[in-house]
């Protein structure tokens, strides 16, 4: 059994395969959506994703869909760095643009399948507050609030969908030989409506230019 999310159990099969099965019921629809949407998605992107080869139904043994995908080598940048900060932020910009890039019709839409990742800020606005609140202790709250009034302020998006990933931190970022190989777990991906979320979690500071890169594209949202 290799390292996995929470939500999901991979088993290396051999060389070239692994089996990825949920843990959790709210985990299972991301496998299905995987299954549908990795193939259409995989030909548009400049950087390998998992590439489902099998599907697996539930069954009295097991009570979820699973998947078998072809192994992608690497490690996660939580525990390889990137050798080259730049070229690493300027080709995860290069991946975020060409999948805002694809046609998003008949994708899904944000909901529980990617745990809301895409919808309107405000969506959040309770659940933000009562988070803030608990952490009175810890932050200072009249200026989380500020920011988030100043957040909650800005329009909601009015373009048409485009496609997101919903996760891409450090732990779904593959690395090979310092480089980046990959992005995984596409469990948050879906059709941006409202305020979108991308998060990329830098892990050094890179230039003024691949700051741009990733941020600045008309529409990306942080």
């Amino acid at each position: 059994m290799t390292p996995a999310a929470r939500g999901l159990a991979l088993y290396r099969m051999g060389e070239w395969l692994v089996a990825r099965l949920p843990r959790l019921a709210r985990t299972a629809a991301q496998v299905v959506k995987e299954q549908r949407w990795l193939p259409f998605l995989a030909p548009y992107l400049p950087l390998p994703v998992p590439e489902p080869v099998a599907a697996g139904c539930p069954s009295e043994e097991y009570p979820f869909d699973w998947s078998v995908c072809r192994w992608l080598d690497g490690h996660d940048a939580i525990v390889s760095p990137f050798v080259d900060q730049r070229l690493a932020a300027s080709q995860l910009a290069s991946f975020i643009g060409a999948l805002r890039g694809v046609d998003p019709t008949d994708g899904p839409r944000p909901g529980h399948h990617n745990f809301g990742r895409g919808v309107p800020l405000a969506w959040r606005d309770t659940r933000a507050r009562g988070c803030l609140v608990a952490l009175a202790d810890v932050i200072d709250v009249d200026r989380a609030v500020r920011v988030w009034d100043g957040a909650l302020s800005t329009p909601e998006w009015s373009q048409p969908g485009r496609w997101i990933h919903g996760d891409l931190l450090p732990g779904n970022l593959l690395v090979n030989s310092g480089h980046l190989a990959g992005v995984i777990d596409f469990g948050g991906v879906g059709d941006l409506v409202g305020v979108g979320r991308v998060g990329v979690l830098r892990h050094d500071q890179p230039g003024p230019r691949q700051r741009r890169q990733v941020h600045h594209r008309p529409g990306v949202t942080r």
